[in-house]
């Protein structure tokens, strides 16, 4: 069952120059709930457009903030726009959903969007997806999905599994003992940390890929790009580096990471 947030703020309207030199007012309004004492806490967030943050908190409570915009040619129509914002907030057992879509099917005016933050235990798994916006998780060791249809994705203080997409922009992911996958159409991947002992995947249509790793990091290297070159600071024995644009080999003969990298147009670093 969906639950009804109160308000907490008053509609603010700002003016936006629109792409065609006109003047777009955005109205807000600010929803929130907090779940008390969640056991084994999980979230899952899909909204139609708009950021998505979320910061590992102190504590087995999980805060969220949903701020809806609505868009209009004028103040009034802007607030009138809110109404088809429509945001659903529910608990069930551990898990917390948040929900946001547009109920005139989904034609958002310029933009108007539903910006969710939220704040959990630091062991929660999340699953966290929006249509167009910016996405940035902190603190995070219960595992992440991520994914956004445009939008920067960054990752930062994580420990344990992360999946991240994007169609366009770049990802950026920070951690110990990450398990990663990485993909984006169109940007940069930059990754750093200490790794699993797992295969790790990071994949562009366009764009560099660096990779920063400890110095004592232990890992085969699958790395090739179609437009760059590919370059690698640890000794990897017996590896052909003659090959500008791809290079495989391995730190050890024992080594159980594996770091496939792949980009069409870009740099590939590895140090």
């Amino acid at each position: 069952m969906l639950l009804r947030a109160a308000p907490v703020a008053l509609l603010v309207a700002v003016l936006a120059a629109s792409c065609a030199g006109e003047s777009t007012v955005t109205a807000e309004e600010t929803l929130t709930e907090t779940f008390l004492s969640v056991s084994a806490p999980r979230l899952a967030v899909d909204t139609f457009r708009g950021r998505v943050a979320v910061t590992a908190a102190p504590g087995q409570d999980i805060s969220v903030e949903v701020t809806k915009v609505g868009a209009g040619s004028s103040s009034a129509a802007a607030k009138r726009d809110l109404q088809y914002v429509g945001v659903g907030i529910q608990r069930e057992g551990g898990t917390v959903q948040v929900v946001a879509a547009r109920s005139d099917g989904g034609t958002a005016p310029g933009p108007s969007a539903a910006h969710v933050t939220v704040r959990l235990p630091a062991g929660a798994s999340i699953n966290i997806k929006t249509a167009n916006g910016e996405v940035t998780v902190t603190g995070m060791a219960g595992g992440i999905i991520a994914e956004t249809g445009n939008g920067r994705i960054t990752v930062s203080g994580a420990r344990g599994q992360v999946s991240a997409r994007t169609g366009n922009g770049e990802i950026d992911i920070g951690g110990e003992l990450l398990t990663v996958e990485a993909r984006t159409e169109n940007g940069q991947i930059g990754l750093s940390g200490s790794l699993s002992s797992a295969v790790h995947q990071l994949r562009s249509g366009n764009g560099a890929i660096t990779a920063d790793l400890p110095p004592d990091s232990d890992f085969r290297l699958e790395a090739s790009t179609i437009t760059g070159t590919v370059s690698c600071a640890f000794n990897l024995p017996g590896a052909d580096t003659s090959a500008k644009t791809n290079l495989f080999g391995a730190t050890s003969p024992a080594a159980k990471t594996v770091l496939a990298i792949h980009t069409n147009n870009g740099n590939i670093s590895v140090r």
